[in-house]
């Protein structure tokens, strides 16, 4: 009668091993969203710095402009603009 899997062992493993499995796929999907949200965030805390540092160099071009009558051709506007906007590279 050994070599027979008996009922009881049956329903006793599924009852372990149902829960068991539900539990670990739950702990692994909810670790898994929680890193998928962060990348997210940081990805967005990113290009929010990368937009204020843009507007900074913006700023002081500006003043330079108004104030201290420093002028400045297309092109380098266009260099300083080119070298301070975020590239799809830097994400």
């Amino acid at each position: 009668m050994e070599e027979f899997i008996t009922i009881e062992r049956l329903l006793t493993s599924i009852f372990v091993a149902v829960p068991t499995a539900y539990l670990s796929v739950y702990l692994a999907l909810k670790k898994y969203r929680t890193a998928k949200w962060w990348d997210n965030k940081s990805s967005c805390y990113l290009d929010t710095i990368a937009a204020l540092n843009s507007l900074i160099i913006y700023c002081d071009i500006q003043i330079d402009v108004d104030f201290k009558e420093v002028s400045y051709t297309v092109e380098q506007l266009k260099t300083c603009l080119l070298y301070t906007s975020p590239s799809p590279r830097d994400s």
